[in-house]
C-alpha cells in the first residue's frame, strides 16, 4: 500500500503583523501517496511547491493544493546526492543546495542541470554546511546549520562578505529559510520555532512555535504569497 502524506494547513495571520500562536488554526487536510517519503526542503515558484526528497535524491513537484502533479526529477544523477534543505528560484530555474559537497547545483524546471556552484570556494570557506536556501528578488540567502550562520549570495551566487548570526536569537539549529517580501524567516528543528529577521540580520523579536499544530521537526519553509508552508521531515508531512 502506499504511505499517505498527510497535508495539514495552517492559516497564517496577514503580513507583516505581530505573529502570536492564536494567529494559527488548521484551515484544511489534504491526503496523497508519499512518494516524497523523506522530504527536507521546499520551494515555491509562484506556481507550484518543489520539494527536495533527502533519501531518494529526488525533487518531487506539487500543486498548490499539496497533491503530487506526477513530475520529479533525479539530482544524484548530476552530483547532487544529498539535497538536504535548499530549494530557491530565480529566473524559471530551481537551485539546490547539497549539504555534502557544499554546492549549488542550478536546474530548468525539467530537471535538466544547468550549472554548479561551490557555496564553499564562493564564501571562502565559511558556508561549510548549507541547507536552507530562498531568493529575495535580488539576492540569495543560504542556511548553514553548523555555525548558525545566513550567508548572503547575489544572482551569480557570489558571495556578499554578509552574513548573520541565528543563534543569538534562540536559534540554535537553523536549517531551512524564506522570504515573505520584506522579512527573511528561519526554521529551527531543534525548538520547534520560525524566527523573523529583517534582511539586515536583525532579529524582529518575533516567532511562531509549530509543535503546537504536529509540525515537531520543522525543516524546509516557503511562503506561497499569504501563507507559510514548513516541512516536517520526521512525520512526512507539510504544514502551511
Amino acid at each position: 500500500m502506499n504511505k499517505i502524506l498527510l497535508i495539514l494547513l495552517v492559516l497564517l495571520a496577514p503580513l507583516n503583523t505581530a505573529f502570536a500562536d492564536t494567529d494559527y488554526y488548521f484551515r484544511d487536510t489534504y491526503y496523497q501517496p508519499a512518494a516524497n517519503a523523506s522530504p527536507l526542503g521546499i520551494g515555491f515558484d509562484g506556481t507550484y511547491f518543489w520539494v527536495s526528497d533527502g533519501f531518494a535524491d529526488d525533487i518531487y513537484r506539487l500543486g498548490e493544493d499539496a497533491l503530487v502533479t506526477g513530475f520529479s526529477f533525479d539530482t544524484a544523477a548530476s552530483g547532487n546526492d544529498e539535497p538536504l534543505g535548499g530549494v530557491a528560484f530565480y529566473a524559471s530555474n530551481i537551485y539546490v543546495t547539497d549539504f555534502t559537497d557544499q554546492m549549488a547545483y542550478t536546474y530548468n524546471t525539467s530537471g535538466t542541470l544547468l550549472a554548479t556552484t561551490s557555496l564553499f570556494t564562493s564564501s571562502g570557506g565559511l558556508n561549510n554546511a548549507p541547507k536552507g536556501m530562498v531568493f529575495d528578488g535580488t539576492y540569495f540567502w543560504i542556511v548553514d546549520t553548523n555555525d548558525d550562520e545566513v550567508y548572503k549570495y547575489n544572482s551569480s551566487l557570489v558571495y556578499q562578505s554578509v552574513s548573520f548570526d541565528t543563534a543569538a536569537s534562540g536559534n540554535a539549529d537553523p536549517v531551512g529559510i524564506a522570504f515573505d517580501g520584506t522579512y527573511l524567516w528561519v526554521t529551527d528543528s531543534a525548538d520547534d520555532e520560525v524566527y523573523k529577521y529583517d534582511t539586515s540580520g536583525t532579529y524582529q523579536s518575533v516567532s511562531f512555535d509549530t509543535a503546537a499544530s504536529g509540525n515537531a521537526d520543522p525543516e524546509g519553509i516557503t511562503y506561497n504569497g499569504y501563507s507559510f508552508v514548513v516541512v516536517d521531515s520526521f512525520d512526512d508531512r507539510l504544514y502551511q
